[in-house]
């Protein structure tokens, strides 16, 4: 039973996905980008490269949305490394950098050809 339910699901959640990739490209993109972030927060936080790194005071905000005002809570506060952020858009934007001279040179070849 567990089978003829999600094999349907997984194929026409693909299939929607795909559609939705194929309509806004830009979501590859902005996937990209997001593993590259991600990527690069991974090697920030890294204690071989941290000893590396510069110790700068982190930055700590306070999250105060509509719902912690609206339940009278301070909300938690969000500790920012303004480093471990360099490192991190450093690598979104190396993978969107990366990829788009990718797509370049294969244009480029396949003009040539």
């Amino acid at each position: 039973m567990g089978v003829t339910v999600s094999i349907p699901l997984v194929i026409g959640g693909a299939a929607l996905i795909m559609a939705l990739l194929e309509r806004f490209p830009v979501l590859v993109w902005a996937g990209a980008a997001l593993l590259g972030w991600i990527g690069g927060g991974l090697v920030g936080d890294d204690p071989a490269i941290r000893q590396f790194l510069p110790a700068l005071p982190s930055l700590t905000f306070a999250l105060d949305s509509v719902i912690f005002r609206t339940i009278g809570r301070h909300g938690p506060d969000v500790v920012v490394n303004p480093v471990e952020v360099a490192i991190a858009l450093a690598g979104a934007a190396g993978v969107v950098a990366t990829a788009s001279w990718c797509l370049r040179s294969r244009r480029m070849a396949a003009t040539q050809s």
